[in-house]
């Protein structure tokens, strides 16, 4: 898309560029531009949450292993462990499809679970 875009903004700058009289050379680049701005927007941010989320999971274990004894702090910790990678095998099998998948509802999304055909 950018290649596309960066290569008509060349043409219009070399210097035997003859301009058409039937429509502009850059027409739909900065709407096909726009769109994959917003896309990466959305990307970062859910990147962010997800950062996010796990830093929550950091904060869990420490409140929890402050709260009891000092014998019990190495089972608590393997247990907010296997919580962060349960919960990462559940999105992958069923949160995406649930959140990003095609709305066949107005709720949730009903594919892409497993990631498949995504």
């Amino acid at each position: 898309l950018m290649a596309t875009c960066i290569e008509k903004i060349d043409a219009v700058f070399s210097d035997d560029y003859v301009a058409s009289d039937s429509s502009d050379t850059l027409t739909g680049c900065h709407d096909e531009a726009e769109a994959e701005l917003g896309t990466m927007i959305n990307l970062i941010w859910v990147m962010v949450c997800t950062v996010l989320v796990f830093f929550m999971q950091v904060g869990f274990a420490l409140l929890e292993v402050g709260s009891v004894q000092a014998k019990n702090a190495k089972s608590i910790l393997i247990k907010n462990l296997l919580d962060a990678g349960v919960g990462s095998l559940a999105w992958w099998a069923f949160g995406y499809g649930l959140a990003y998948g095609p709305n066949s509802n107005k709720i949730c999304g009903g594919g892409f679970f497993f990631f498949s055909d995504a």
